[in-house]
């Protein structure tokens, strides 16, 4: 994995999409995860399941704190667009 893939910026919408993923899919098939991402994003050559599931990592530890973390995402992005 190349720098520019461990200091990609997510926004909260890839982030959200992420979490979704995981939950529909789990943490056990990284290919199919990074699947659903890349149809549903505009880089979706920077998802690779390695991405994804070190993306993930680091959301479980920023959000370690917080059992609601994907509705604190969905909140996130709410704010940041003024609608959903």
């Amino acid at each position: 994995m190349g720098p520019e893939m461990i200091t990609r910026t997510w926004s909260t919408w890839e982030e959200l999409l992420l979490g979704g993923a995981v939950i529909r899919h789990g943490t056990r098939d990284w290919d199919v995860v990074a699947s659903e991402l890349r149809t549903r994003t505009i880089s979706p050559f920077a998802l690779t399941p390695e991405v994804c599931k070190a993306k993930y990592e680091d959301m479980q530890r920023r959000y370690s704190g917080c059992k609601a973390w994907f509705e604190e995402l969905l909140n996130n992005e709410w704010q940041n667009s003024g609608e959903l």
